[in-house]
């Protein structure tokens, strides 16, 4: 399919809908493969010799990161990222260079791999970059009323997400890969670190206080309309905070970064809401009687 062919951006006209493009061949930087991630480190900084290993990012350490679709949505976002809205690959230079220390420099620790993220990664021109990507896929319209002003989602609180799922993706392949270099123990308290550099992208904006709002208020609801449920609960040290709590970690590792602007990102927070409390809460009542 021509580039012609495909659905274009209603606020660009001059650029295909990111969820509906189909790469050229030579626009595919980044290759989707079983258990890993492949880009071209070695030939983009001249590196000579034996080390094809620098070619592939590891996936395996978070299991719903290495499925084929995840992969797949990661090489998408990032090709389509250096195509239309990085030309001089900035971004991918970036990740190289990263991918490069932590496979060559064995003091490359935790604390240096999250100064270069924050440093490298979250810079003002990528940033401004993503944003106007954000800008031009954009198509909801989030209107909400009799609600209150803490658990209502407006457009700009929409982009923002968007922005940071976008950075998430780019950080992914790297987190990934140096869990894996690392043998880093607990993979979602070392992806949380990464993250919360990106939750903090906008100090005026506190979205993990609204994703918190929103699932408190939704726990809250269950607990009222099954509370005989909610009273076994404590044995196993779960309550509606602790549970809004796991339920907005569960959001930001599992659900953010699998954002796409074809979907209404606001609903599938909202449903990863009731399918935790599902699984994790409602669910249980039939271990206590089958005990």
């Amino acid at each position: 399919m021509s580039e012609i062919q495909q659905q274009m951006c209603a606020n660009n006209p001059n650029i295909p809908v990111i969820d509906t493009w189909v790469p050229q061949e030579e626009d595919v930087i980044f290759k989707n493969n079983k258990g890993i991630i492949y880009a071209p480190v070695m030939s983009s900084l001249n590196i000579q010799g034996d080390f094809q290993s620098l070619d592939f990012f590891i996936m395996n350490p978070k299991k719903c990161y290495n499925s084929q679709v995840m992969r797949e949505h990661t090489c998408l976002y990032l090709n389509y990222f250096e195509k239309y809205y990085d030309p001089d690959k900035e971004l991918s230079l970036i990740i190289y260079r990263i991918k490069y220390l932590i496979d060559t420099t064995p003091l490359y620790g935790q604390n240096e791999f999250l100064n270069d993220i924050r440093t490298y990664i979250l810079n003002p021109r990528l940033v401004a970059k993503v944003r106007q990507l954000v800008e031009d896929n954009y198509t909801l319209n989030l209107q909400y009323k009799n609600i209150s002003e803490n658990l209502q989602y407006t457009d700009e609180h929409a982009k923002i997400m968007l922005v940071m799922s976008l950075f998430m993706n780019f950080t992914i392949p790297l987190i990934t890969h140096f869990a894996y270099v690392n043998k880093v123990g607990v993979i979602d308290d070392f992806i949380m670190e990464v993250f919360d550099l990106i939750l903090n992208m906008y100090p005026g904006v506190n979205i993990y206080s609204k994703l918190y709002e929103t699932t408190y208020s939704n726990v809250s609801k269950s607990e009222l309309k099954n509370a005989p449920i909610w009273a076994k609960q404590d044995i196993r040290g779960k309550d509606t905070a602790t549970h809004s709590y796991a339920s907005v970690s569960n959001i930001i590792l599992n659900i953010m970064p699998k954002y796409t602007f074809d979907k209404s990102i606001i609903s599938l927070n909202f449903t990863s809401i009731a399918k935790n409390t599902s699984c994790q809460v409602l669910d249980i009542e039939s271990i206590f009687n089958y005990c």
